[in-house]
């Protein structure tokens, strides 16, 4: 919710003062606040999760956390510290807490999904809905861990949420170094997902506009610890945002100079076909 209302109402509260927006924005912190579960210290993600290999319908027996969640912290912490409401605050920060523990793997990869136990708060499956398998690592995915520790950073100054993000991008940078197909800068949809053809992959640039903006908070989170350090995640930004525009491109990395040099590699979700 967070990544779909908070962009438009609070760029035009912020722009214009619209008290509309400004409501908007607080009626959909609460709204999500209201899917919260203190016995499993999270916010939950989908009432139900359903593919050929599982379904969850049932809200009393499952609990679905998805690691786009880090992205709706902001939201909470924005509406939170603006209306003084602490409970919103600890609600976003316990979240956090709860994925970087049980939707993180040891290296920092993440999986996309987990289900929870709603009366015990236990971990019942660790999987993935938009992954390529439930241990692999949705490019995407990650990049939403980048971003969402990162900003959770800086509302709470926890450096155990800036290492958490250091360490996130470090895997995601690190699967780009290892890369043999052309312009590397640009993800793969899946980092461990077989390709048919390994020199032009199904990409997905949105995997690395979202990285290079969790890398540029990073950045800022740095400034004030290591300049160094920062700068260097600040160039990588850049370099991820440059290696989206050169031109346009088709899902198996193509080129197409005809076409309009913003939106290049979508990756369809088509594995489950």
């Amino acid at each position: 919710m967070g990544f779909i209302v908070q962009p438009a109402l609070q760029m035009d509260w912020e722009l214009t003062g619209s008290h509309q927006s400004l409501q908007g924005l607080s009626n959909a912190a609460h709204a999500l606040a209201s899917r919260w579960s203190p016995k499993v210290g999270a916010i939950r993600s989908w009432d139900k999760a359903i593919n050929y290999r599982y379904s969850f319908t049932d809200t009393k027996t499952d609990f679905l956390v998805i690691i786009d969640s880090m992205c709706n912290l902001d939201l909470l912490y924005t509406v939170g510290h603006r209306e003084n409401d602490d409970e919103l605050i600890e609600m976003a920060t316990t979240h956090a807490h709860t994925v970087r523990k049980t939707i993180l793997r040891d290296d920092f990869s993440s999986y996309h999904l987990v289900n929870f136990d709603p009366k015990t708060g236990n971990v019942k499956a660790k999987m993935t809905n938009q992954g390529f398998k439930d241990e692999t690592c949705w490019s995407r995915g990650q990049a939403w861990a980048i971003m969402g520790f990162a900003k959770t950073f800086i509302w709470t100054k926890d450096t155990v949420f800036l290492d958490t993000a250091i360490r996130c991008a470090d895997y995601f940078l690190g699967q780009l170094q290892e890369s043999k197909c052309h312009h590397p800068m640009v993800p793969v949809w899946d980092f461990q997902a077989p390709q048919e053809t390994p020199q032009e992959p199904l990409r997905d640039s949105s995997a690395g506009t979202i990285a290079a903006n969790g890398l540029l908070l990073i950045h800022q989170g740095l400034l004030s610890l290591d300049a160094s350090t920062s700068a260097r995640n600040s160039n990588l930004a850049e370099r991820h945002v440059i290696g989206q525009k050169p031109c346009a491109f088709g899902a198996r990395g193509r080129r197409d100079r005809r076409r309009k040099r913003i939106r290049c590699h979508l990756a369809e979700c088509d594995h489950e076909q």
